[in-house]
């Protein structure tokens, strides 16, 4: 049973940094979850345990350390069209 709470435990912790990793992914905030989550993976894999077993089967850890590219939505045309780009068409 004890066993059973520090699984629980662990997935639940492992999935809050990943979500928090996510949403700064890219930026220094979100490097402590990088860290925890390598570590976790690293710790796993020394003592056997599937990663599948701690939710990081699927997670690409590596994704965290740079920012998401922003494709199609709102921001994407219109940031090509801020004020940088009229900047460079000599107006």
């Amino acid at each position: 049973m004890v066993d059973n709470g520090y699984k629980i435990v662990l997935i639940a912790l492992v999935e809050l940094l990943k979500q928090q990793g996510l949403e700064r992914a890219g930026e220094v905030e979100g490097l402590n979850a990088y860290q925890a989550l390598a570590e976790a993976s690293t710790q796993a894999r020394a003592y056997g345990v599937p990663l599948a077993d701690i939710g990081l089967a699927d997670f690409d850890i590596d994704s965290l350390l740079t920012r998401p590219s922003s494709t199609g939505g709102q921001g994407g045309d219109s940031a090509k069209n801020g004020p940088e780009s009229q900047q460079t068409r000599g107006d």
